[in-house]
């Protein structure tokens, strides 16, 4: 049974346009383009007995930018450059606010901005019961003009919209960036308590098993022997 996670604007602003959506429904367009294979061709090669394939191919990299949900900016921001500063302008929403620059005062990104500009997030979210949620930076994206700080939010018991403090890439940055640019990636999670250990002989043997049934296919073979899929609609 799927898991909810409820989105609700809580200003009732918003345009359908710029509703959250699936992370598998917006891949970053360098993903996009990039073919499965090296030159197009898949082959192993011989100088090196390894496979062509690209990163098009690798699953863990593929979960990771297809896992739970992303936030677009409702709006348009400006950035623009005055007195060696970059300052911002909206169009709507009260859009962006700020943390005194105290608040992060030994962050290295931090230090270089007088205060840290924070995006409004009209989003609430609902988790069910034992859920909550890790808000990163859209995940393996090479287009980023500027990136959130993480967090995670019990969604289960808070609501409400949490906005995200932000810093710009480039620090001579200037221009649009649109409504609908990616601003955030949601990805849910049970709350569970966890405890690290360390491996025995055992462990040793079932890695050497996972090695060699790998090794025993040239193509696919973490996604054909290991891979789990994942689902978020």
């Amino acid at each position: 049974m799927a898991v909810n996670v409820k989105f609700t604007d809580t200003t009732g602003l918003i345009d359908e346009e710029f509703y959250p959506y699936p992370a598998k429904n917006g891949l970053p367009q360098w993903y996009k383009d990039i073919k499965s294979y090296r030159n197009n061709i898949k082959e192993m090669e011989f100088e090196t007995n390894k496979p062509s394939s690209t990163v098009k191919k690798c699953m863990p990299f593929f979960d990771s930018l297809t896992a739970g949900y992303i936030i677009p900016t409702p709006t348009d921001f400006n950035v623009v450059k005055k007195d060696g500063e970059q300052y911002f302008q909206w169009s709507s929403l009260d859009f962006i606010e700020f943390h005194h620059q105290f608040q992060l005062e030994t962050h290295k990104g931090a230090q270089k901005v007088p205060a840290v500009p924070k995006m409004f997030n009209p989003w609430g979210i609902k988790t069910p019961a034992g859920y909550s949620c890790l808000v990163v930076p859209p995940l393996n994206r090479d287009d980023s003009l500027f990136e959130i700080f993480s967090g995670v939010m019990d969604t289960d018991k808070f609501n409400l919209n949490g906005n995200f403090p932000f810093l710009m890439n480039d620090p001579d940055w200037t221009g649009i960036v649109p409504a609908g640019t990616p601003m955030a990636q949601v990805i849910p999670f049970k709350r569970e308590s966890y405890k690290m250990s360390f491996s025995g002989e055992e462990d040793f043997k079932r890695i050497e098993r996972q090695a060699a049934k790998l090794s025993s296919r040239f193509w696919n073979r973490y996604r054909d022997f290991f891979w789990t899929r994942k689902q978020y609609n």
